[in-house]
């Protein structure tokens, strides 16, 4: 990966002090962020969809997951100091503030890369579903070369193509569409 946690971390902060200002509708909603960070593709997905987020008027706030990593630490790739009771105590407070901001949230917004899917994506996607919250799901890639899990397309409320249609999406006002793509 060409850009580390921690370069992603400061981007996504440089982000908000940027983008995160801008003039807000009433009503606007706060965004449970639901994005991977562990390949090239997938960062630039991430910094692309959060930077249309915070560009939206209808959107309040986004919670990206990689900001709120317990005690500031991420773990993965395995690259760790601590030992495996700490790692236990990380990943058992990480979830939980994850849980909790899912709870939060208004909606979610899922930035799926069709040729690397997220375990951890498809399970907040389900527990948002299950919560009754719509999920706002965007795919990138060849969705006929890498088609989507059936359970993730059926748990988004509606389907985006590009991180672009993020910034003037409404909101306020969802409305489910077909996914369009290949299906498992």
């Amino acid at each position: 990966m060409t850009m580390t946690e921690q370069d992603v971390i400061a981007k996504l902060n440089e982000l908000t002090e940027t983008y995160g200002g801008g003039p807000k509708v009433p009503g606007a909603k706060t965004v449970y962020g639901q994005s991977s960070w562990f390949n090239d593709e997938q960062v630039d997905m991430l910094l692309r969809g959060y930077k249309a987020l915070l560009q939206n008027p209808t959107v309040a706030y986004v919670y990206s997951p990689l900001l709120h990593q317990y005690k500031g630490e991420v773990l993965s790739g395995g690259n760790t100091k601590l030992t495996p009771a700490e790692q236990f105590e990380w990943a058992t407070k990480t979830f939980e503030s994850d849980y909790v901001a899912m709870r939060n949230s208004d909606l979610g917004v899922m930035l799926n890369t069709a040729s690397s899917p997220d375990s951890g994506q498809a399970w907040e996607a389900g527990a948002l579903y299950a919560m009754g919250k719509p999920v706002v799901s965007v795919y990138e890639g060849d969705l006929d070369k890498d088609p989507i899990n059936l359970m993730i397309s059926f748990s988004s409320s509606a389907a985006l193509y590009s991180t672009d249609e993020l910034k003037n999406y409404n909101f306020l006002a969802i409305s489910p569409n077909k996914f369009e793509g290949k299906i498992i």
